[in-house]
This record gives structure tokens, C-alpha cells and sequence, in this order.
């Protein structure tokens, strides 16, 4: 393979990757999950302006998202960084969740399965739940 072809394929992996950052994100708006934090520094961003602040709010999420992988990654991902703001109401339980990413493992979806188990190490980090996920983690080498 010469370079241009790393450079091609580097580039579609890249691409499908931010796709399914984004569809991250969007899921967690459905399941009313937002981090308060980025909400606030979107809607300052867009001073008051509510879509442009949303469409703020997805940018600033999927970069909170790739610091979250780096940080996970480099063993630095600790309770100690903010957990995401739940809606407790619209949230879905952590075990559902927990049986949601198994369902996608065995199936073998790993890569939904991994956004499932950081969803929830990210919302509910001293959960019981949140140890498995992390074990699970570690043991597909994510």
C-alpha cells in the first residue's frame, strides 16, 4: 500500500468514526442526557441564541468525547472529571444499559457496544455498573 492510499483510508476511518461521535451525541440528547458545563459554554458562545448554542453544544460534545477516549486511553480517565448532567427521568437505567452493550457484543457490534460502556463510565462513574463497563473495556483492548 503507498502513501496515498494510507492517507485515503486513514481518511474514511476518520470520517465514519466522527460520524458515529455524532450519533453519539445525538443519542444522548434523545435520552436527555447533557452536560451542563458545555450547555452553558455553548449558550454563552452563541450569546442566548438557543439552535445556534444546540448546534454549539454537538461540536463542543464530540471534542469532549475525543478528550474523554485519549484520557481513557492513556489510563488518566478518573471519577475526578465531570460527570454528565442526567435527566434522571428520561436517563435509561445503567444495568439496562449494561445488558444493551452485552446484547451489541454478542452480536458482534463491538464498536456500539464500547459507545454504550463509555456512556456509561462518562454518566454514571461510581456506579457498580460503571466498573463492569471499564473491565469491559480493558478486556476488548479499547
Amino acid at each position: 500500500m503507498n502513501i496515498f492510499e494510507k492517507l485515503r483510508s486513514r481518511g474514511a476511518e476518520t470520517r465514519l468514526a466522527e460520524e458515529m461521535l455524532y450519533q453519539t451525541v445525538v443519542d444522548e440528547l434523545s435520552q436527555g442526557v447533557r452536560r451542563d458545563g458545555l450547555w452553558a459554554k455553548a449558550y454563552a458562545d452563541s450569546y442566548g441564541h438557543e439552535a445556534e448554542a444546540k448546534a454549539r453544544y454537538i461540536k463542543l460534545r464530540v471534542q469532549s468525547l475525543l478528550d474523554e477516549f485519549r484520557l481513557f486511553e492513556h489510563g488518566a480517565m478518573a471519577t475526578e472529571v465531570a460527570p454528565n448532567s442526567v435527566d434522571r427521568q428520561n436517563a435509561p437505567d445503567p444495568r439496562e444499559l449494561l445488558d444493551q452493550a452485552f446484547t451489541q457484543m454478542k452480536q458482534g457490534q463491538s464498536w456500539q457496544a464500547i459507545q454504550i460502556y463509555n456512556r456509561i463510565v462518562s454518566n454514571y462513574p461510581k456506579s457498580p455498573e460503571a466498573k463492569i463497563a471499564k473491565e469491559n473495556l480493558k478486556f476488548i483492548n479499547y
